[in-house]
């Protein structure tokens, strides 16, 4: 039985005073002046920190990783785009542990071509009405729709057309990828399956390999195979995710600087939101509904918050000097959009050490009022939790001007 959750604070009245962890200055004191410091010294220090205290430490590449592209069709889309579904078998050794990549790239476009990635809630084949998308055999969640037993049937085709739209995608010139986060680990506690049974000795330590840890690290294979992929402009891909999708994609595009562009939607607490104001959704309902995703380390701050040395600012910073967008919505008070605004605040500092501007405003926009600037868009839209076709809009400008 689920022990007792803190309440959540959704009035901003009772946000305590805090005092958010210095992002430049070196953990001997020393102030951070310049971009160079910041990369070959700084970066590694909050690296480190994050691994330890909050995502848990992650395997390196691994030596025996196979691709096979299983499917291929030049007549996806009534002829817009090829289709390839590539399977990437983590070990040689272990061909039942692997994950399925659906890409689609635009037939009418010079290759190699722009590429946006992100994972998937339920399946690859709830991303697209396509039936030649191979249906996902691993276990996902009673609540998916059209899921029987944790199993996803044909009922779950195109179920998610609205949160990834593909044939948009192909339509303003980006090839499009995506892949389900439960091939790589399934939401749930268990610390020694999927891709994780391969590593069991980062399992037995606090700061273990946890769940978002090994979907940023999935994230990180996909971008493996792009590389090696001559359709695809590995130069130019955009790393992107919704929800708890999202702070994978935040973590993967903070650690690994090959992903050209980082895109987040109201990923809240644990992705793009401030810990440290204590409002909507608490550390302490995060390790008790959903332990798996970050390392045991982590636990230690349910209550305790005010003793962080960390804040999600500093991933957000990570991501410097490459593109950052942050989407929320105004009803998705549990996701804290104005602790969401106030970590991309924070983290443009590390932007203007890079020569790059920040925010032109230093209090949330109003909603439906999309700020961008070189390197760094927000907006906070009308509606709930979720993506829309408006959150897409704003994401297509940013892309088009700074890829």
């Amino acid at each position: 039985m689920l022990a007792s959750v803190k309440a959540q604070t959704l009035e901003e009245s009772e946000v305590p005073k805090y005092t958010l962890p210095a992002l430049t200055i070196l953990n001997n004191g020393k102030d951070v002046k310049t971009a160079k410091v910041w990369e070959s010294k700084r970066r590694d220090e909050i690296i480190s920190l994050l691994k330890n205290e909050m995502y848990g430490i992650m395997p390196k590449k691994p030596k025996r990783m196979v691709f096979k592209v299983f499917d291929m069709d030049s007549t996806a889309i009534n002829g817009k785009a090829t289709r390839k579904q590539v399977r990437v078998i983590f070990d040689k050794k272990a061909d039942s542990i692997f994950m399925d990549i659906l890409i689609y790239i635009p037939n009418k476009i010079k290759q190699p071509v722009p590429l946006i990635l992100g994972l998937n809630f339920a399946g690859n084949q709830e991303a697209l009405n396509d039936p030649k998308i191979k249906i996902t055999e691993s276990w996902v969640s009673k609540k998916s729709k059209g899921a029987i037993k944790n199993k996803a049937t044909e009922a779950s085709r195109g179920n998610a057309e609205d949160v990834f739209p593909i044939e948009r995608m192909i339509d303003e010139g980006y090839a499009a990828a995506t892949i389900y986060a439960g091939d790589i680990d399934p939401d749930y506690l268990d610390l020694n399956n999927a891709v994780q049974s391969l590593y069991p000795k980062l399992q037995n330590r606090k700061d273990n390999f946890s769940t978002i840890g090994a979907w940023a690290w999935g994230l990180s294979r996909a971008m493996d195979y792009f590389e090696k992929d001559k359709q695809v402009d590995e130069k130019r891909v955009v790393l992107t995710g919704l929800s708890r999708l999202g702070k994978a994609a935040l973590w993967a595009g903070a650690l690994d600087q090959r992903f050209a562009m980082v895109i987040s939607t109201e990923s809240g607490k644990g992705g793009d939101a401030l810990f440290k104001r204590e409002f909507g959704e608490s550390v302490d309902r995060i390790t008790k509904v959903f332990p798996q995703w970050f390392c045991l380390n982590f636990d230690k701050y349910a209550n305790n918050v005010s003793q962080m040395p960390f804040d999600q600012h500093m991933v957000l910073a990570l991501v410097a000097p490459r593109p950052l967008y942050i989407g929320t919505a105004i009803e998705d008070l549990n996701e804290d959009p104005k602790g969401e605004f106030l970590s991309l605040k924070a983290a443009e500092l590390v932007y203007k050490l890079f020569g790059f501007n920040g925010l032109p405003i230093n209090q949330l926009p109003k909603v439906n009022q999309p700020i961008q600037t070189d390197k760094l868009g927000f907006h906070i839209r009308e509606g709930k939790h979720g993506i829309t076709a408006y959150d897409w809009h704003n994401y297509f400008v940013f892309i088009k001007s700074r890829l």
